[in-house]
Parts: C-alpha cells; structure tokens; sequence
C-alpha cells in the first residue's frame, strides 16, 4: 500500500515521478500494488484507477482539510505550541522557528485515521507513506507490516530556505524535533541524497536507502549545433527566482560572447514567468518533455537554492544532452562521484558557462560528454535500485 498526498498521474512534476517510481518499484518485484490518495493536487482519477486496476482510493479534499472539532488533537497541538513558545523566551529556539515551524502531524484529523483504519484491516506486507508528515499512518499497520518512509526532502526548519530567497514560507516546515518524531515511525527511511542519507543515520536507528526517480535513456538524435540553451520547470518560487536570475544577471553577458545564443524555457513555469528578449523563447507545455528537448543542444540548471533531488537534471542527461549547472542543481547526482567521473559541466559563474558553451561548440568533446552523462544515470539507476532492494530483503525476502 502506498499512501501519498502527491498523486501519480499526470505525471508532471517531480515529485510525481518520484512517488510513481515507488510504485514501479514494488511493480516490477512482482508486487500487487494498491494507492491511497489523499485529494490535495489535481490528477486524472482515470489514469490512475486503470493503473492501479481499481485498487485506487481517495480521500477527498475536503475530507483531509477537515474542520471537525477533535478534541485530543487541539489539546496536543497547543501543548506543543505553548511548549515551543517557552523554547523561545528562553532561547532554545528561535522566534522565527516558533514562527513558521509546525507538528508533524498537522494534517492528520479523525476523518483520514478512519480510512486508513478500514484498510489497515486488510492483509498487507509493505506500507509506504510519502512525506514525514503522513508517518503517522504507518502507526495504524500491525508490526507485522514493513513500514518504509520515502521523505523527498528534508523538514527541518524549511521556512529559512524562504527567507533567504526574501520570499515568504511557504508548504511545510516542521520543527526538528517533530521531523525526527516522524522519521522513527518507519523501518526504512528512503532519502534522495547523501546529504539527507547521513543525517537520518545520525539521527535515528533506522536502516536508510538511497532511492530516486531515474528517467530511463532515450537520446535525441543529433543535429546541428546551434547555441540553443534549454530549461524546462515547473512554477515553484525557486525555479523562478533561478531562472529569472539567468535572465538578467548572466544571459546578458552570453550575448556579448556568443551572438546567435537562444534560450528556450518549456513546463509549467511558462504560465509565470514574463521576458523582454527577442532571443528568450517562451515555449509552453509539452506533454512530453522530450519534445521540448529536442529544440536545442545545452540544458541549463542555474539553481539559486537545492534541496532534495534534481530530476531535471537527470533528464537532460537522459535524454542525451549536456548539462551546464551550478551545485545547487545536480544534488544526488555528484554525491557518488569523484570530480573525474561527474559528467556535469559546473557553473558557479558567467566566465564558467562561457567557457562550457565553448567546450560544447566542439562535436567531439560536445559527444564524449553527452555520452558520459548517459553512463552515469545508467550507474546510479542500478545503485538506486539495489540500495531499496537491500533495505528490504533485511526485513522481508524479495526474489
């Protein structure tokens, strides 16, 4: 069983991917699965109950935003919040974190343990709960059942990502303390990075995997060089603020090098973002990515601010296409590669996507390093899926 607050068709975002290569995980180890949804984004209930052949079932929205009276639970949040409060007056922690921060279990009311209740009767041997802030679901499974947390990113103290972009906190933000509350609910904790594989270890007994959404390869097929840098999003606050701070700090300085650069921007970000340069496309959406990539030659990644697991980026690499990025954007790819195997081309400054673009203009290398990338995303999907694979068997047998 796999509950989630993220549905998985369409597939879109990346987040979306990740939870779907979850379920096509347990697919293809010959597992029967079934999807709880929890109702919070739009999604296809067609797709998804045909791909689950009708073992789908959904909370709806106004089921999990439920404003019931609950008693027990009002009395625990504010106890939590008058204890916080006291944390800090003294100094234990920060207005701030008093502030923005929240419990785990902010979602959680009576109306969604009634339903996971009615399917926990249910023989299963795996539950995997999407977000640490639904862990207290895995709760309501017998010890009996394996219990795996995929977290997506980490909680703790989110809102600061935020404030440091001059942005107001928005989603979740949870109080350390109540993160690591969460994460302890599970058996394995799934994280997406080295960063975040560290941290659980150190802060929990739990066994860990590293498992991530890996695109399979589908190369476009050459073409002329032409200048064309790509970047495809979705419209959150980062890739905005990424993406506009290209624009207007170092394209500029591309076109004084380079006069027939192009950049062409593609996904849902479209419908949020405004340019003022004849040479900046604004393409649209596509229904298929690969659609959009095969309109140019470089991808670009020019994160402000990275957490998690850039899934943009293994498809530029997937898709046969280098990868012009700063650290920001390539997290989980470098994590198990020294600088001699990165297939990334690093950019932390104008001068170094100048020089990128023109080791880029020459086939030879333009090929060797494209063909690098591919190597690498084949590499990782096998650690990626051997690291969950490993995890399990220490609980239960998988053939």
């Amino acid at each position: 069983m796999i509950i989630s607050p993220v549905p998985t068709h369409p597939d879109f975002a990346g987040n979306r991917k990740g939870v779907l290569n979850v379920v096509n995980f347990f697919k293809k180890n010959g597992a029967d699965v079934s999807f709880f949804y929890l109702e919070m984004e739009d999604y296809s209930f067609k797709e998804m109950n045909n791909y689950y052949s009708q073992n789908f079932f959904v909370i709806k929205k106004k089921e999990v935003y439920n404003n019931q009276f609950d008693l027990k639970k009002d009395l625990i949040s504010q106890s939590r919040k008058i204890l916080n409060y006291i944390k800090s007056l003294f100094g234990f922690i920060s207005y701030n974190e008093f502030r923005y921060n929240s419990n785990v279990d902010f979602l959680i009311n009576k109306k969604i343990i009634k339903k996971i209740k009615k399917i926990a009767e249910q023989k299963w041997d795996v539950v995997v709960c999407e977000y640490v802030w639904l862990s207290k679901l895995l709760t309501i499974f017998p010890n009996s059942v394996l219990k795996i947390l995929d977290t997506h990113d980490r909680f703790s103290n989110r809102f600061q990502r935020y404030l440091e972009m001059k942005s107001n906190p928005q989603w979740v933000s949870l109080f350390e303390s109540e993160e690591l509350r969460g994460l302890k609910r599970a058996d394995i904790i799934i994280s997406l990075n080295k960063t975040d594989e560290l941290y659980f270890k150190k802060n929990t007994n739990k066994q860990i995997a590293r498992f991530h959404y890996l695109p399979e390869l589908n190369p476009i097929p050459s073409k002329i060089f032409s200048y064309t840098l790509l970047y495809f999003a979705s419209s959150n606050l980062n890739n905005l603020q990424s993406i506009n701070y290209f624009i207007d700090n170092i394209f500029p300085e591309l076109q004084k090098k380079f006069k027939n650069v192009k950049l062409l921007i593609g996904g849902t970000i479209t419908n949020s973002i405004k340019v003022n340069s004849s040479n900046i496309f604004v393409k649209g959406e596509f229904d298929d990515p690969i659609d959009f990539y095969k309109l140019g030659d470089i991808v670009i990644n020019p994160e402000i601010s990275g957490t998690g697991f850039k899934i943009k980026s293994f498809e530029a690499l997937s898709f046969g296409l280098p990868l012009i990025s700063n650290g920001a954007g390539v997290l989980g790819i470098i994590d198990d590669l020294d600088d001699c195997q990165c297939p990334i081309l690093l950019a932390e400054s104008i001068n170094d996507y100048i020089m990128h673009i023109f080791t880029l203009s020459d086939s030879i290398k333009y090929n060797q390093i494209v063909s690098d990338g591919m190597s690498i995303v084949e590499k990782l999907k096998k650690n990626s899926f051997n690291s969950l694979l490993t995890s399990i068997n220490k609980f239960i047998p998988v053939d």
